[in-house]
């Protein structure tokens, strides 16, 4: 509890400042290489692969009570994934937490957005959730009064093609469907009579 306390203590005193930053390649591997674990160094490939990866991260501490930050990355003008923070009357117990993700131009493989009000208290018997999958996009809603929220999309062929993984997901969706296919037939074998149980 102690970090967050100091976190608390330190995005209060940066109340009214902003400041933003763009980090090369040099100072991406730099942070990146002192994560000494397995997706450190996946991170690390992902990054020595782009052309020219950027990565830019900017903050404000506003005085009207909300502090928010953000971060895009990006392989030269291409953006490849942002997100955002946001938590209003920090340090008190009727704060607003608020994020956002995104990968893919504009979202369009990831989306991700969720809110917690600590001013209400969550209830099981206001917890819902919607969740559905067309066309290979599967998206998800879920909602807590007006305690909490959060809405997510993935479209699995993008992110599928996007880790380069194309010819395998294929293959996968081709065997899947030949075992739908396969047991569609047997069931109309069955209702026509072809056999006999």
């Amino acid at each position: 509890m102690g970090h967050i306390s100091k976190l608390i203590s330190t995005a209060t005193r940066l109340t009214g400042s902003s400041a933003r930053v763009t980090l090369g390649k040099t100072q991406i591997l730099k942070a990146v290489g002192k994560q000494d674990t397995k997706a450190g160094k996946e991170l690390a490939k992902v990054f020595c692969k782009m052309k020219d990866p950027k990565i830019d991260v900017a903050y404000k501490a506003s005085e009207r009570g909300y502090t928010v930050g953000a971060f895009r990355v990006r392989d030269g003008k291409q953006v490849l994934a942002s997100g955002a923070g946001s938590v209003t009357n920090l340090g008190k117990e009727d704060a607003v937490f608020k994020m956002r993700l995104n990968a893919g131009r504009n979202g369009d493989v990831f989306s991700y957005s969720a809110f917690n009000d600590l001013a209400h208290s969550p209830r099981i018997q206001d917890y819902e959730v919607v969740s559905s999958l067309k066309k290979g996009v599967l998206e998800t809603t879920t909602k807590n009064g007006k305690a909490a929220g959060g809405r997510m999309r993935l479209d699995i062929p993008k992110a599928v093609e996007s880790v380069g993984l194309k010819e395998e997901g294929a293959l996968i969706a081709k065997k899947a469907n030949k075992v739908l296919e396969d047991y569609t037939q047997f069931a109309r074998d069955i209702f026509t009579g072809k056999i006999n149980i």
